[in-house]
């Protein structure tokens, strides 16, 4: 049997000593996840919102705890109705752990967060149709084209932007839930065909960007980067003024947010 040698026994030495200084830098930032100091107001200590999301950061293989902390931070949000802080942190929970949205505790909240809170009934049964009744791809995409086509009549009679808006928001959350399927690219696709239709011309380049950085493999992405160069084109002759627009453009102060 061959030797160590003494050089082999230094590496292993400092490879053991850099794992227990490792577990021992995660236990300290537990510890202060643990006592978190709430209650303190002073603005130059992270809040322990601010903490939770620097240990996910650092440590995202802590799946359990992440998971738990992305869930309580959740439910807090909502219970302090602050709509913004709820939608970005369930946007993060299923961008690093996409699984999440299966865990009844987690999917409860959410389902709550998009039907009591932001009265999207229909982002909510999108949901709540791949999650509980496991939609197949038949299914799900019945169920979106029909609303794409019914936003497309409806929208001549300029009434359906919240309708629009929840389409956008669908296309992205199925994105979420399955990056690699080719139906999350078509259903961005056709989000940003309405969008584009109804003028809002930032969030149809924001969806073609998606697009492009989510489902580079899609078998349309290079008609997609042809028309985010149109798009970009059309930006830089209108300046996104008033003479820019296109004929469905309707008043900003008619428009509802879009998620």
């Amino acid at each position: 049997m061959r030797l160590i040698t003494n050089p082999f026994k230094i590496h292993i030495l400092y490879f053991i000593l850099l794992l227990s200084s490792c577990q021992s830098e995660q236990v300290q930032w537990i510890e202060g996840l643990d006592n978190d100091g709430k209650g303190n107001n002073n603005p130059g200590i992270p809040s322990a919102l601010d903490k939770q999301l620097a240990y996910l950061n650092k440590y995202p293989k802590d799946t359990l705890r992440n998971f738990t902390m992305l869930k309580e931070s959740i439910t807090t949000a909502i219970d302090d109705d602050n709509e913004e802080l709820a939608y970005k942190l369930i946007v993060l929970s299923l961008q690093k752990y996409p699984d999440i949205v299966f865990e009844a505790e987690f999917f409860n909240a959410i389902n709550n967060f998009y039907t009591t809170i932001i009265k999207e009934e229909e982002t909510a049964k999108w949901i709540s149709g791949i999650v509980i009744e496991r939609w197949n791809k038949d299914k799900k995409t019945a169920y979106f084209m029909t609303k794409y086509n019914y936003i497309k009549e409806e929208n001549l009679k300029l009434i359906s932007y919240q309708y629009g808006e929840q389409l956008v928001n669908m296309a992205k959350i199925h994105s979420l839930f399955f990056p690699k399927k080719e139906e999350s690219a078509l259903f961005l696709w056709k989000s940003y065909e309405i969008m584009r239709r109804m003028g809002s011309n930032k969030e149809a380049l924001s969806l073609l960007d998606l697009i492009i950085v989510r489902h580079k493999k899609w078998e349309n992405i290079n008609a997609v980067k042809k028309e985010r160069a149109n798009l970009i084109r059309f930006k830089k002759r209108s300046k996104w003024n008033d003479k820019g627009k296109l004929p469905f453009e309707i008043n900003k102060k008619d428009q509802a947010p879009v998620s």
